[in-house]
């Protein structure tokens, strides 16, 4: 078995793929990779997964039938079944579960988890985060510790995030709800079911609540 993954890490070297020490990585053999891809030690990519051209894997990520676009960065992380556009960097110690699509140039960081989420383009999530059953819109930005609550002790609910949105630190919000383009939360708020709050909305507190704006 050692020998037949060093043979096939030693075939994409060939192929223009980097990988500094082939005998410490995994590649299935019906994995592709793009040229110019570097795969660095204690890597794994499993199953059936795509890796475009100039990507970064590793050291220390596991991939399994995911897609990624060129110049993708996976950093020390865990990623399953999912879609990566171009450019977009994730890690160190990020998992992303089955069903996600991540958008271009989108940031995800330090011990965030997501699942089924999709990411719009140049998203930032850094640090701490879950972000399950979510769509979250194109430049928006993802507080320390901001969380999704989706289950309610028996179903999965959908949180929906507007474009350039900006979650303060520690934000819980509890879906189904929905935060508008350019909306705002407070640090430690805890936004309840069925919230709406409003394009360009600033909501803080525990509960929520939206405050007025000055005349």
């Amino acid at each position: 078995m050692a020998a037949e993954s060093l043979r096939i890490a030693q075939a994409w070297i060939k192929r223009g793929v980097l990988i500094p020490d082939p005998a410490s990585v995994f590649i299935d053999p019906q994995a592709r990779l793009g040229k110019g891809t570097r795969v660095e030690p204690f890597s794994f990519i499993q199953g059936k997964s795509i890796i475009g051209k100039n990507c970064l894997i590793g050291p220390m990520a596991r991939i399994r039938d995911c897609r990624l676009g060129d110049g993708v960065s996976i950093e020390q992380s865990v990623a399953e079944a999912s879609i990566f556009k171009k450019g977009c960097v994730v890690g160190p110690f990020a998992r992303v579960r089955p069903g996600c699509v991540i958008g271009e140039g989108a940031h995800l960081g330090n011990f965030c988890e997501f699942k089924k989420a999709k990411i719009g383009r140049a998203v930032k999530a850094g640090h701490l985060s879950y972000l399950g059953d979510t769509v979250v819109g194109d430049y928006a930005n993802i507080g320390a510790g901001t969380i999704t609550a989706n289950y309610d002790g028996k179903f999965k609910h959908q949180t929906k995030i507007g474009k350039r949105a900006f979650t303060g630190s520690g934000t819980v919000l509890v879906a189904p709800l929905s935060l508008g383009d350019f909306s705002v939360t407070g640090a430690g708020a805890v936004v309840l079911k069925g919230s709406k709050v409003p394009k360009r909305g600033v909501v803080v507190g525990v509960p929520a609540k939206l405050l007025k704006k000055k005349r």
